[in-house]
């Protein structure tokens, strides 16, 4: 029955990751929460929705994945879903460091 919790958090997941895509809403990112008002009316959002949507699919993805892997108990997707646990963080770490990282070698250069 654990499935069924998986494809809820799944679609949660995906239909963030639609509305991010698309630009509806809040970006869902921190470089955009933690921004003050002032910067958030003068900061380019297109890179911060799509980092958010590009974490929400994969974490859609990863849901999924573990909801299938919890019905079927196949080998494969037991290594997909490890893959992704390990692949989805990493991903959202490495993409909210590499605009600060460019930004110092800017100012430095």
């Amino acid at each position: 029955m654990s499935f069924v919790i998986f494809f809820f958090f799944s679609g949660v997941m995906l239909v963030l990751s639609t509305l991010q895509f698309m630009e509806k809403g809040v970006p869902l990112n921190n470089r955009y929460l933690y921004a003050t008002p002032s910067e958030r009316q003068r900061m380019d959002k297109k890179p911060c929705y799509r980092q958010s949507a590009i974490v929400f699919l994969l974490l859609g993805i990863l849901f999924a994945t573990l909801g299938l892997q919890s019905i079927f108990r196949h080998r494969i997707l037991f290594i997909l879903y490890w893959t992704l646990l390990f692949v989805t963080p990493a991903y959202a770490v490495a993409s909210a460091i590499w605009p600060v990282m460019r930004k110092l070698k800017d100012n430095v250069s």
